[in-house]
């Protein structure tokens, strides 16, 4: 199992801040990364299509991280809009 959380507008904008989703869903076998998590949510719903706004930020359990970046099972991954600051 891995978690997602959604942060801010995001979370707004798709009505949800986390999922829970089983990871050998989303590939039978070795790892997956940002994008195949990215990649399978959008096959399920076009709403996940905010993810691949180049705007949206990821990160695999408290760690920035790209869309190559590799997802194991347990792990907790979060995305959100750039932080504003002023």
């Amino acid at each position: 199992m891995i978690t997602i959380l959604f942060f801010a507008q995001l979370s707004e904008t798709l009505n949800i801040d986390k999922l829970d989703v089983d990871f050998y869903t989303i590939k039978k076998s070795g790892s997956i990364t940002i994008l195949d998590l990215k990649n399978y949510l959008s096959h399920l719903d076009t709403k996940w299509d905010a993810l691949t706004n180049s705007a949206i930020l990821a990160s695999i359990n408290h760690d920035l991280s790209r869309d190559h970046s590799e997802i194991l099972p347990g792990d907790e991954i979060a995305f959100f809009p750039p932080v504003t600051g002023g």
